[in-house]
């Protein structure tokens, strides 16, 4: 049978891989883990002390994760935080301050409103 060796990465020597490591050898404990031997586990129900979610458009109270999403798709909305940020991203347009000012200036002169522009060339103070 083979012999087989494994470099170690924090003495940096040879081991016997069939052998038990030495405790020195041993890679740092991650405090931040778990020691249970299960994964994460994400459940529907809301956690502890929420009462339900209200969805707006339902006009209705649930304690389902995944009912409430389906509500969100269902009335053609989204549910803003799950998409990747770049994806939300639009196009730049560059308008010009003309275009503006006489969308404005027409929107005034329909609801009857006197204009900055108007007031200047008619010489009226405002």
């Amino acid at each position: 049978m083979r012999t087989t060796y494994r470099w170690c990465t924090i003495c940096g020597g040879t081991l016997h891989a069939t052998n038990d490591w030495p405790s020195n050898c041993m890679p740092e404990y991650n405090y931040a883990r778990s020691d249970l031997p299960a994964p994460a586990i994400i459940t529907d129900s809301l956690p502890g002390g929420v009462n339900g979610l209200y969805h707006h458009a339902e006009r209705a109270k649930t304690d389902s994760k995944s009912e409430y999403r389906r509500w969100t798709r269902q009335n053609g909305c989204i549910e803003v935080g799950n998409e990747r940020p770049d994806a939300r991203k639009r196009e730049e347009v560059d308008i010009g301050r003309d275009v503006v000012e006489s969308a404005v200036n027409e929107t005034l002169h329909q609801k009857g409103i006197l204009s900055d522009c108007d007031a200047r060339s008619a010489n009226l103070v405002i």
